[in-house]
């Protein structure tokens, strides 16, 4: 059976397990770096926000041989827990006003989205690109986001320096930042090769960990920590969802710029998903300057 007949046999098999009181449909989503994946969305009776369950990992499960009923149940059960409490009506969302306090910003590989960044706004910084979104809903288990586009930009009648603005005010409040030492990550993982040199790097992200890369960008968040460990900074792109911080004057010497680069490239090619790749590049903050930049 090929891949279109078994999204519709999941559609048909949990539409009528759910009945009439929720639509489930198909849709086809461009995710982060262009990755396309199928979704399941659905629509239910008297609320704005339609929960989409991507369908690619489930469709791999029936590939190995999980069966169908398992799958269906699983998805069902994702279902079930997408229940994010409506922040804003999207209905009123031709009111700037209404949803100003919701806009947030996401940082995002240039080059890897060039075809998504012709159609939304955006700022760019180094090799990245600032892009602007509305946060719908946030909980422990779910985080649910729109991407703002140029027809919407258009309705509101505001600028790219207004949408940025509101987004630098609003994201360390509603995403607020997490900085956790590599030590506390790895806690009771002893037998990790080089654990002594993982354990002097520390790990930047969002609470909510997803999209925490932007954190970097936060006021005084890179400024205070180099201060407070007396050292510029290696800063690592692990993924969109988080980065690593080096210390200078704790980065071995044998790891210099280039060297950290190959281990970043190394693990983008071999661990990391293509829609979570955010660099290939290691960049460096200064203390002197207050900025970041591409290391050389």
């Amino acid at each position: 059976m090929n891949i279109e007949n078994l999204i519709a046999q999941i559609t048909d098999s949990i539409q009528q397990r759910l009945g009439s009181k929720c639509n489930v449909s198909t849709t086809k989503v461009t995710k982060n770096n262009g990755i396309v994946l199928n979704g399941l969305v659905f629509q239910e009776e008297g609320t704005h926000i339609c929960p989409t369950i991507y369908l690619d990992d489930f469709l791999e499960s029936l590939a190995l041989g999980v069966s169908m009923e398992t799958v269906i149940q699983k998805i069902l059960e994702l279902y079930q827990k997408s229940d994010i409490q409506e922040n804003i009506d999207v209905s009123n969302l031709a009111k700037f006003q209404n949803v100003k306090s919701r806009i947030i910003f996401q940082l995002i590989n240039t080059e890897r989205n060039a075809s998504l960044l012709r159609e939304i706004p955006s700022v760019p910084f180094l090799d990245f690109s600032i892009i602007f979104k509305i946060l719908i809903g946030s909980s422990a288990e779910n985080t649910a986001t729109g991407t703002i586009g140029y027809s919407l930009m258009e309705i509101w009648n505001v600028s790219v320096e207004e949408l940025h603005e509101a987004a630098k005010v609003n994201t360390p409040v509603l995403m607020p930042c997490e900085l956790k030492s590599m030590r506390e990550i790895l806690e009771g993982y002893n037998d990790i090769p080089f654990i002594d040199d993982c354990c002097k790097m520390f790990v930047l992200s969002n609470q909510q960990r997803v999209n925490g890369c932007g954190s970097i960008l936060y006021p005084y968040v890179l400024e205070k920590f180099a201060e407070n460990i007396c050292s510029d900074l290696f800063i690592l792109p692990s993924s969109v969802h988080d980065v690593i911080l080096v210390p200078f004057n704790e980065a071995p010497k044998r790891q210099n710029a280039e060297a950290l680069a190959e281990i970043v490239r190394s693990v983008n090619k071999r661990e990391l998903s293509q829609e979570d790749f955010l660099s290939d590049h290691v960049y460096h903050y200064s203390r002197k300057t207050k900025s970041i930049t591409i290391a050389k």
